[in-house]
């Protein structure tokens, strides 16, 4: 007998999956940085939402244990980037006045604007380059000694330098603008001599170390 021929089939080779292709590690390391970066990024925001939220009472406080000025309400701006401070709607009352008068109101703030550098924070005195304020009523308070508020404002801010003496800022311009000025005047008994005026003062000032001059300028204008 002959023996029956095998027929050899041939199967089909399996096919191999194709290998994958490895990511760049450079996409990998970004793709990492992306998710860590927007909590990261909310993180920060959330940080200098709270700084802002702060500032203010923290800046109000520091200013009242040190020269008995309290600077109430008020809506303040700060951008920590680029240094810009903003106050708008304030209004800033002075110690318990001159001769035992009770504390009084001392600045109105339309809007107080400056720009800090941190290279200007580290300079004594502290030097701005340009703010800008206006208010809108000077309030003008003479004690039965003939001592007025706006000298004492000049004292008061040399308390805030390191030496308590000299002065801890200067202005190199203010734009300044007093839309009203009111004077009580208890020079000559317990009951005021009220006088107001409405110079609608605006002028610039250059390098205003000491604001004595600045005061009396604005109340030469308004009794003109």
């Amino acid at each position: 007998m002959t023996p029956a021929r095998v027929r050899r089939t041939h199967l089909p080779a399996v096919a191999q999956p194709a290998p994958r292709a490895r990511a760049p590690r450079g996409r990998c390391a970004g793709g990492i940085l992306k998710h860590l970066l927007i909590p990261l990024t909310v993180a920060v925001a959330a940080l200098a939402l709270a700084w802002m939220l702060l500032l203010p009472a923290l800046l109000a406080q520091k200013l009242e244990q040190t020269t008995g000025h309290r600077l109430a309400s008020g809506r303040l701006m700060v951008n920590p980037l680029s240094g810009h401070l903003r106050l708008t709607d304030a209004t800033l009352s002075g110690p318990d006045g001159p001769a035992g008068l009770p504390r009084a109101d001392f600045l109105d703030i339309t809007r107080l604007e400056t720009t800090a550098r941190p290279w200007h924070l580290r300079q004594r005195p502290l030097r701005l380059p340009r703010v800008t304020l206006e208010i809108d009523t000077l309030h003008v308070v003479v004690g039965l000694d003939g001592t007025n508020n706006l000298d004492a404002w000049d004292a008061a801010l040399a308390k805030l330098s390191p030496d308590g003496r000299a002065a801890p800022l200067r202005i190199e311009s203010l734009d300044l603008g007093v839309r009203r000025v009111v004077v009580a005047d208890y020079s000559r008994g317990p009951e005021p001599r009220l006088a107001e005026f409405t110079p609608r003062y605006r002028r610039t000032h250059a390098d205003v170390t000491t604001w004595t001059p600045v005061w009396r300028d604005v109340l030469t204008t308004a009794r003109r």
